[in-house]
């Protein structure tokens, strides 16, 4: 025999309930296929149908975690006095019951078939919030109900599903069903957690009177806007992942805070910092040479009796044919020449010679201690170190190498010139 199901879905329309709702039935209150039914209360009220205990848990909730009432029969009654949950509800704050339902009969319209929603509150008053007590049938129909002003105070609330059935007389092949199943009710309450913290702060840009910094927003969907702080005081407001922080003072450190907050008002108070300088106006490039404070000795790299810290790079040998021969006083761990960056502004280097070496003599420089990659100098100015930090350092090695070279003096003067990277 064919059945004719009245079935009532009580689910989420999610056009209706914004990130703010809490669902209150969640573990054992749903009617899902995880759910144990235990916090539900199941009555038997009038049943000359179906069901003769009270209550009939095996019976009610069949259907694969579904609330299942079903009523066959000629001149039947079902009035299952209530199926209620208690749930824990502060009261002030939006409530929304949304589901779809939907009644059927077998072979001739049934004398009724009602449904009802009551709601008990904390102080104990039943009041009717929906039902249906209409002869619409095989009609899927949408419902969301506002309970906010049922739920106006703080403490325990019962929700009481109340079916009423009955089938005409004459008719033995009467069937109707009623499923329950996936109950949603929602609180709009009040939402206390902060956003996440913005991350990757960082200054990307800087002139003599401003500083331009950039962050990551947090990915939290509530997340509303950025509070900016300059040293201490309350700067801008601001959305955007970047902020330019303008009219400061040249050659002046300063210090960025940001804390963030929500659409409903939470802020994270933990600082998230970062500190620049802005420059110090017109950009100066200069630069200093250290030689190696031992090592050498007159003649030798240095030009006073008792020297022994090195003043220009001295090459000596006793054959006219050799490679790699070192400056005197530089090592393995020492370099002949250390330019220091002293300017305000990151630099590079760039060597030459004053006048060409005769054929049989090479001069070249690198910047490890490694004479195979080295960089033979000429009087064409080479790049030697790029990129110099402001108060950071390029080191030099210097070698020679003589072939079929003649007894000989040579002075040349190693020109260094340092620009703007």
């Amino acid at each position: 025999m064919r059945k004719i199901i009245l079935l009532i879905l009580l689910l989420l329309i999610s056009l209706s309930v914004n990130a703010a709702y809490v669902d209150k039935l969640n573990g054992d209150g749903k009617f899902d296929d995880s759910g144990d039914f235990s916090s539900w209360t199941i009555t038997n009220g009038l049943d000359d149908g179906n069901f003769i205990t009270s209550p009939d848990t095996t019976t009610y909730l069949a259907g694969g975690g579904s609330l299942q009432a079903f009523l066959s029969g000629n001149n039947k009654d079902l009035n299952l006095d209530y199926i209620e949950y208690s749930v824990a509800v502060t009261g002030g704050y939006d409530v929304m019951l949304n589901f779809s339902w939907r009644k059927g009969y077998s072979s001739s319209a049934p004398a009724y078939n009602y449904l009802y929603i009551n709601i008990i509150n904390p102080s104990l008053s039943d009041q009717e919030v929906w039902s249906d007590l209409t002869g619409t049938y095989d009609t899927w129909t949408n419902e969301s109900i506002n309970l906010t002003s049922y739920f106006t105070a703080t403490g325990t609330y019962t929700i009481k599903i109340i079916p009423e059935m009955h089938t005409n007389s004459g008719d033995s092949g009467q069937e109707q069903y009623s499923w329950i199943d996936e109950l949603f009710l929602y609180v709009d309450e009040p939402d206390t957690t902060a956003p996440a913290t913005v991350t990757s702060l960082g200054e990307t840009d800087y002139d003599t009177d401003w500083i331009l910094w950039n962050w990551t927003n947090p990915a939290d969907g509530d997340f509303d806007y950025n509070i900016i702080y300059i040293d201490g005081t309350w700067e801008a407001n601001t959305s955007n992942e970047y902020y330019n922080v303008t009219g400061l003072s040249s050659g002046t450190t300063y210090n960025i805070t940001i804390n963030t907050i929500d659409t409903t008002g939470n802020i994270n108070d933990t600082n998230v910092t970062d500190e620049a300088t802005t420059s110090s106006g017109a950009a100066s490039v200069s630069f200093s040479v250290a030689y190696p404070s031992s090592g050498c000795s007159e003649n030798y790299g240095c030009t006073t009796g008792s020297c022994t810290a090195c003043t220009y790079c001295h090459f000596n040998a006793s054959v006219n044919t050799i490679s790699d021969l070192k400056c005197t006083g530089q090592t393995s761990g020492t370099s002949f020449w250390t330019i220091t960056n002293d300017g305000d502004i990151s630099m590079d280097i760039n060597i030459s010679i004053n006048q060409t070496l005769p054929g049989t003599i090479s001069f070249k420089l690198d910047t490890d201690n490694d004479p195979s990659g080295a960089t033979t100098i000429t009087t064409a100015s080479q790049l030697l170190c790029s990129s110099i930090p402001t108060s950071s350092s390029c080191t030099l090695w210097g070698w020679a190498d003589y072939v079929a070279a003649t007894a000989q003096t040579t002075d040349r003067d190693m020109l260094i010139n340092a620009t703007q990277s």
